[in-house]
Formats: C-alpha cells, sequence, structure tokens
C-alpha cells in the first residue's frame, strides 16, 4: 500500500510540473458544460429570463454578485436580461464576463475524430473573413493558391444551426452592441466626459476577442482600446496580448503601425511565457493584419512554439501556426519544419478537415519537401473528413495537391474517388472564379472528370460566366478545357467567346496566350482568326513588335505542356 501510495504520489508531482511547464491558462471564453437531459428539464438549469432582486449599483457588494450571477445563467436570454437591467453601471470586468459568455454561446467546439471515437475539444475560431481573395497569386495555370487560403479558418465547414438559432443570435448581437456601447463610454470614447482610467487593458483586450468571436466590429471602440494599450502593454499577460491582437485580427481593425511595432517588441521580450495556442494565435493576428514581423521575432516564436510540441503544440494551434508563417512568406528551416510535421504525425487523427487543408497548403507554400509517410498518413486522414469541407478548405486542398502533383506525387486514386463527387456537390456554392480554380487544379493533379461531372460543372459555369472579370483566371479556365479536350455545349461556348472579347484584351501575355491556346483546343467554335486577332491587341498594348515574342509564347508553352 504505501509503494502504492508513493507512486500515485510522484504521478501527482509529475502532473503538477507539467501543468507548470505548459502554462495554462483561464478560459477568457468561457462555454457552459453539456448536462444530462434530466437536469436540463428542470427549472433551474432552464434558460428563463429574470431580474436580480436586492443588489444595487451602490452597493458593496455589487462586483462580487454580478461577476457570480454573470457566471452562472444558463443562456442567453438570462444574461441578455442582467444587461438590459444594469446597463451603463455594469464594470469593465462585468462587461468583459458578459461578452465572454455571449461568445460561448455562440462559438461551440468542432466535432473531432480520434483513434478512439468522436471527441470534443475546444479551439478558437480563426477568423480570417470569409473572402476568397486574400494575399497574392500563385501563378501558373493551375490555380489561385493564397487566394483559395483567404477564408480557410471562416465559417464555411464545421458547425451547424438549427430551431430558433436565428432569433437567440440576434438576440446576442444586440445584447454584445449594448456592451460594446458601455465600454465605449467608459473608455471616454463615447462623448460624455468619460475617462479611459475607468478601463483597463486586460478586460478590454478579453472584451476585443469576444467581439471579434461574435463579430461585432465598433470601430470607436477598437481605437480607443489601441490608445489606452499603447503605452500600457507591458501590463498585459501573454494570453492578453494573444486576445487583444486577435480581437483586432477578428473585426479586420488595423491599429497603427507605430503600435503594431511595440506590440511586436513587447512580445518578443515574454515569447517564452506564450503557449502554443497564444503563439499561434499572435502569429496569425499579425498575419491577418498584414504586418510584417521582423525575422528575429519569427524565429523567436517558432523557437518558442518547438519548445510547445508535446504539451501545449494542440492540432488547431499547429495548422494555425503554419498557416500565418505561409502568409507571411516566411522561411523556416527544414529541421524545424520536420520536427513539427513529426508531432502532427503522431496525432493527425485529432485534426479537423480544414486544419488538413490549412496544413497541407502551409507546407507546400513554405517549400518544404512532400515526405511520403506523411503524405500517406494525410490521404487517409483527409479521405475521412471529405465530407465536412466547405468550399474554401476544399480549393485549398486542390491548390496543394496541384503543385504536390506537379512534383510527380499525384493523388491515390482511391483519394480521387472521394475527392471528386465531393468537388461536384460544391459546384453550385462557387463563384465563376472558384469554378475556374476547381477545375484547373484538378487538371494539374491530371485528373480527368467523367462527363456527368462536366455537365454539371457545364451548368453552374454558364451561369456564373458574366460575372468573371479575372483575365487570369479565364486563361485558366480555358487551360483547363483544352488540356481535357472537352468542349461545352453550344451556350456555353458562345458565352465562353463573349467572355474572352471582354477579358483577354486586359489580360497578361501569358495568361492571353493560355486562353487562346485552350479555346483552339477545345474547340469552342470562336470566329476565323479570333484568336489571333486578341493575341494582336494584347501584344499592340504592351508594344511588343514580334507575335511570337509576347502572347503568342503563352500559347507556345501550353502546347509543349500538352505534349508533355
Amino acid at each position: 500500500m504505501r509503494g502504492r501510495c508513493s507512486q500515485g504520489a510522484r504521478r501527482s508531482r509529475g502532473a503538477l510540473l507539467v501543468t507548470a511547464a505548459v502554462g495554462r491558462r483561464r478560459a477568457l471564453i468561457r462555454r457552459r458544460a453539456s448536462q444530462p437531459a434530466r437536469q436540463r428539464k428542470r427549472r433551474k438549469y432552464q434558460d428563463l429570463p429574470s431580474t436580480l432582486q436586492g443588489v444595487h449599483p451602490g452597493d458593496a457588494e455589487f462586483e462580487g454578485r454580478l461577476m457570480t450571477e454573470i457566471g452562472s445563467v444558463n443562456g442567453p436570454r438570462q444574461l441578455v436580461a442582467l444587461v438590459s437591467q444594469f446597463g451603463p453601471d455594469l464594470s469593465d470586468r462585468h462587461l468583459a464576463a458578459a461578452l465572454s459568455r455571449l461568445a460561448g454561446f455562440v462559438v461551440r467546439p468542432a466535432a473531432r475524430t480520434a483513434a478512439a471515437g468522436s471527441v470534443r475539444r475546444q479551439r478558437l475560431a480563426y477568423g480570417d473573413g470569409d473572402s476568397d481573395s486574400d494575399g497574392n497569386g500563385w501563378g501558373g495555370a493551375s490555380t489561385s493558391g493564397r487566394q483559395a487560403a483567404g477564408g480557410v479558418f471562416s465559417g464555411d465547414g464545421d458547425g451547424g444551426g438549427g430551431g430558433d438559432d436565428d432569433d437567440i443570435a440576434a438576440l446576442i448581437t444586440g445584447a454584445a452592441r449594448r456592451c460594446a456601447s458601455v465600454l465605449l463610454l467608459r473608455s471616454g470614447g463615447g462623448g460624455t466626459g468619460g475617462s479611459a482610467g475607468g478601463l483597463e487593458p486586460m478586460p478590454a483586450a478579453t472584451a476585443l476577442l469576444s467581439l471579434g468571436r461574435l463579430r461585432v466590429y465598433n470601430g470607436a471602440l477598437c481605437e480607443a482600446v489601441v490608445a489606452l494599450t499603447f503605452d500600457r502593454l507591458g501590463q498585459l499577460p501573454p494570453d492578453g496580448l494573444a486576445a487583444l491582437i486577435g480581437g483586432l485580427a477578428d473585426v479586420g481593425h488595423a491599429p497603427s503601425g507605430e503600435w503594431l511595432g511595440r506590440f511586436c517588441v513587447e512580445s518578443f521580450a515574454r515569447m517564452a511565457r506564450f503557449n502554443g495556442p497564444e503563439l499561434a494565435s499572435t502569429t496569425h493576428a499579425l498575419a491577418t493584419l498584414r504586418h510584417s514581423a521582423s525575422p528575429q521575432w519569427l524565429a523567436s516564436a517558432m523557437r518558442a512554439y518547438q519548445g510547445c510540441i508535446g504539451t501545449s503544440a494542440t492540432p488547431p494551434a499547429t495548422a494555425r501556426l503554419l498557416y500565418a508563417l505561409a502568409m507571411m512568406k516566411a522561411r523556416p528551416t527544414f529541421n524545424w519544419v520536420a520536427a513539427v510535421l513529426a508531432d502532427v504525425l503522431r496525432s493527425i487523427d485529432a485534426f479537423t478537415g480544414r486544419e488538413l487543408a490549412a496544413l497541407l497548403w502551409a507546407t507546400v507554400a513554405l517549400g518544404h519537401p512532400q515526405d511520403a509517410l506523411f503524405m500517406e498518413a494525410w490521404f487517409v486522414a483527409a479521405g475521412r473528413r471529405m465530407g465536412s469541407l466547405g468550399v474554401t478548405p476544399t480549393l485549398l486542398t486542390l491548390s496543394a495537391l496541384a503543385a504536390t502533383a506537379q512534383g510527380q506525387r499525384p493523388a491515390p486514386a482511391r483519394f480521387a474517388r472521394l475527392l471528386l463527387p465531393h468537388v461536384q456537390t460544391l459546384l453550385p456554392a462557387m463563384s465563376a472564379e472558384q469554378l475556374s480554380d476547381a477545375l484547373s487544379a484538378l487538371v494539374a493533379m491530371r485528373l480527368r472528370p467523367s462527363e456527368q461531372w462536366m455537365g454539371a460543372f457545364e451548368d453552374e459555369l454558364e451561369a456564373r460566366l458574366p460575372r468573371l472579370s479575372d483575365p487570369a483566371r479565364y486563361g485558366s479556365l480555358c487551360w483547363a478545357l483544352g488540356r481535357l479536350r472537352y468542349r461545352p455545349a453550344d451556350a456555353c461556348t458562345r458565352a465562353l467567346v463573349a467572355r474572352g472579347d471582354a477579358l483577354v484584351p486586359r489580360a497578361r501575355a501569358h495568361d492571353a496566350g493560355l486562353a487562346v491556346w485552350g479555346a483552339a483546343q477545345a474547340e469552342l467554335g470562336a470566329p476565323p482568326g479570333w484568336g489571333a486577332a486578341l493575341l494582336a491587341k494584347v501584344d499592340a498594348r504592351d508594344g511588343v513588335a514580334s507575335a511570337g515574342a509576347g502572347a503568342g509564347a503563352g500559347a507556345k508553352e501550353a502546347g509543349a505542356q500538352q505534349q508533355a
């Protein structure tokens, strides 16, 4: 018995030491744990709005009592009732706690598939915005990987709603706006003579993080918090710094370059105290705000994250950090990426579909050679999660696989049989640019869709062609059709030719050459001399005297690719 007790004590002490090394934080966004159905039926556990009796703002116990009530509400209705009852009497700590609970009612942890079954784990929402035009294009005729990367951690993909979710969302948004207005009043930005001294940095950072998760933007409040924290960033702990920059990035509010420079200095000085999710959140926020961190800052962040492997380097944090480094065009060492991917390989079943998509794209963008063992495990894990991918993560996966296919590593046939039907189900949700990216990536991967697949693609393309405004995407689309030797129906071919008349004269010489070559190979039925006339317009615009030296070079290059 004594031996067992001593062993148990040693294990307990070891666990405490590991916890201290990881640097666990109290969750800034609180989510209520799920309760058994038997408890949910009881009135004391139901979300019934009520007012708080016997407590007044002037009482000594008001601060602590209200914090307790905010932390113990059963749902958003009770919390909204408290916010409505006390309003401007709430302190910054009350408002930050209320916003944290409101965000917790909206942001749900994604379901994850682990080796032992399905598990649920909290993770930070990745707020890049839902745009697919983020970053710079990759070039080439395959697809635009960085543009697809823009919204990989946005709203399409995991999660769902149901019932009266829309009414609850409107209620939560209204309460969040009210809390933001009171915070602005306390910061002195409401025009009523308030004082910035009434707003402390840590509650302000927590409030901004929650508002970012709720997608509630108050520009005046963001400016007030930025001004408040300019000289007080040193008072924030690592989780406060990550929350502050993450909240600003989530709502798309870019501080001045001077403020961001000071933030980088403060975070650099305490980099070793950040845990894995905080490092990933901070780096991702700087990438979202288009701030170019110094090579020394990036090297310190990568070194600190490598120290988190095995403790706080969670799958969401790893995917998010690699994605951010790729967006910032960082160049980590081969050994650093290899160490991170080795940790990924040990826990790859814990990654969601969108995290796997971002992970693969990031390794390709970072220029890391693809390891056969890692790719085999990635294909198995991604195939199991194929149905959960939305449009943007799917396009991100296609762009990365197209780049690896150019390096003579095609996708396995079993994975391709899962990928093509999934992409077909997403065609109605794609824009004209996304349709072009999807088809050109599949062709670059050396995959030939079936006639049924192409028929569905053709129907969606014909309806969206008038809204195609990117000449490069038009060139990629024609190139893909030419590589497939696929001639669409007459109505679609007429729409393609008409769109080419408007887009090709504005295209780069290379894209114009791809478009003309693809139209000729696919036999789109353009009038005689159509391609030569368009190429001549492009060459005349660029001042090229010889037709073979300008736009015609793109057509010759495409022909050489076809023969290869």
